[in-house]
């Protein structure tokens, strides 16, 4: 790597060209041999403009009351080099969202999707990225309150279920399989559509992937338990307790969500001895007491 004087000062600034490493590793270059070199900061309004790159600026220069500024022509260019290539991931972020809103759109109302759409679906969602954003556009569905679809809405929107989840089964994307098992709980169909005698039963999409072999994946289950229930702990203020309290509070939390694991897992039709291996392997991981082990295993068999 290349070093040059500045005529701004005495630091010495790499002249890494932009193709050889990516945009925001020169940035971090920069700083960091900004930084080595102690170099006083003023303000500058562009540098500060976005919050994403004061992130960057803050972890590798220290966080500056005044917001990072400093007058080098090679810093301000890589910030605007990387703001124009932002720009373009956004575009072609939101191409994405518009297409993926238009393939839930006519498999919701049961129409056919082209060939050109399914191939554009099953491009984006090969991306966790683009299962996230198929997640975001199936959940403004639930944000309207609109919860319920036509019988070929139903198969359609089946189909794409199934699709996303052999991309999530062969990447090992548990936060997308949790994502799409709490969709799949969400939307259904009257069954007194296609039955007159069971009016008002509901037939959820859930029914229509419970036999996808994702589902029988024991290291799906474990890692998206000890996730959540992470996550879930993280999530709680436990400041004023003693450590007593704060350990009781836990294993009700971890003794909770064991119990929803359980039920979802046999909704999916995973093999109830899987399942009690599955909770019961966790539960004594986490130490919880014999009664709630000894109800979790009654939980497991009242539901199969």
């Amino acid at each position: 790597m290349e070093l040059q004087e500045s005529n701004s000062s005495n630091v010495r600034i790499s002249t890494t060209t932009m193709s050889e490493i990516s945009k925001e590793e020169e940035i971090k270059a920069i700083i960091n041999t900004l930084k080595v070199n102690n170099v006083e900061t003023e303000d500058i309004s562009y540098v500060k403009a976005s919050t994403k790159y004061e992130r960057v600026f803050d972890k590798f220069y220290g966080h500056c009351s005044k917001g990072l500024a400093v007058n080098d022509f090679n810093l301000v260019e890589a910030v605007k080099s990387l703001s124009k290539e932002d720009s373009k991931k956004n575009e072609e972020e939101l191409n994405k969202i518009k297409e993926l809103r238009t393939i839930v759109s006519k498999s919701w109302e049961g129409k056919k999707l082209t060939s050109a759409e399914n191939d554009s679906f099953v491009t984006i969602t090969s991306a966790a990225r683009g299962r996230k954003l198929f997640s975001n556009v199936l959940n403004e569905y639930r944000t309207n309150a609109i919860f319920t679809m036509s019988t070929e809405g139903y198969e359609r929107l089946t189909h794409l279920l199934y699709n996303i989840l052999y991309q999530i089964e062969k990447s090992n994307d548990v936060e997308a399989a949790m994502s799409v098992m709490i969709l799949a709980q969400t939307f259904y169909i009257d069954n007194s559509l296609l039955n007159e005698e069971t009016k008002g039963e509901k037939i959820f999409l859930q029914c229509g992937i419970q036999k996808h072999s994702i589902w029988t994946k024991k290291s799906l289950w474990e890692q998206a338990i000890d996730t959540v229930i992470k996550q879930e702990i993280k999530g709680q203020d436990m400041g004023d307790e003693t450590e007593e309290e704060k350990e009781m509070q836990k294993r009700n939390i971890i003794f909770g969500k064991l119990g929803a694991f359980a039920n979802n897992m046999l909704y999916f039709d995973t093999d109830s001895k899987q399942v009690e291996n599955v909770i019961i392997a966790y539960a004594k991981k986490s130490a919880l007491c014999e009664p709630h082990i000894m109800a979790l295993k009654v939980t497991n068999y009242n539901n199969i």
